[in-house]
């Protein structure tokens, strides 16, 4: 006996498919497995999830030339909160309702009163946030206990706000055009 038989009437076989009971049982597809899908990054990093690794290394990239002490990326549309920062730095604190206040209507009270970032008081040096063609805000830190103060600069991308700190000493511009231009290629990019 040469080959299989079929389990049908006389051995042959169904063109429906192969099993018992007069063999006209149909073949069921089954539904793909998942597989891994192996392919380019995408130019666009993922939306999701405050510590996700596609936004992190754009916070190791602003930190890799050492004028920055910390950096985030931060949500202010739908996903408000910290997506990426520095580790133990005060940036990973950013509330909901800081970025509000960064990103909000009013565009006077924080010169009066200031703003706090990471429960950090700051004073509001620049805000040109809105300004087509700059999207930016200058900051600094308030001292506590004769504590040094450091620039802090803003950027306003789409959907999210680039924020960097300096080290004792680097200069707000320095800072500004950082945030400046990641925000503008993540603008550039949609996010």
């Amino acid at each position: 006996m040469r080959g299989r038989q079929g389990a049908g009437a006389g051995g042959s076989r169904s063109p429906e498919g192969e099993g018992g009971g007069g063999g006209l049982r149909r073949l069921r597809s089954r539904p793909a497995a998942p597989s891994p899908v192996l392919s380019a990054p995408s130019p666009r990093p993922p939306l999701q999830g405050p510590k996700m690794a596609g936004w992190q290394s754009y916070v190791d990239n602003l930190m890799c030339d050492g004028c920055c002490q910390e950096a985030a990326i931060v949500g202010y549309c739908d996903a408000k909160y910290v997506w990426a920062a520095t580790a133990g730095g005060i940036f990973q604190s950013i509330t909901p309702i800081e970025i509000d206040m960064i990103v909000g209507k009013d565009r006077e009270g924080f010169f009066t009163n200031g703003l706090t970032l990471g429960a950090k008081k700051c004073s509001v040096i620049r805000d040109s946030l809105y300004v087509d063609g700059d999207c930016t805000m200058d900051i600094r830190t308030k001292s506590q206990g004769g504590e040094p103060t450091y620039n802090v600069a803003v950027g306003r991308a789409g959907r999210a706000l680039v924020i960097v700190m300096g080290k004792e000493g680097v200069h707000g511009g320095t800072l500004n055009k950082k945030a400046f231009e990641l925000a503008l290629y993540l603008r550039r990019s949609d996010v």
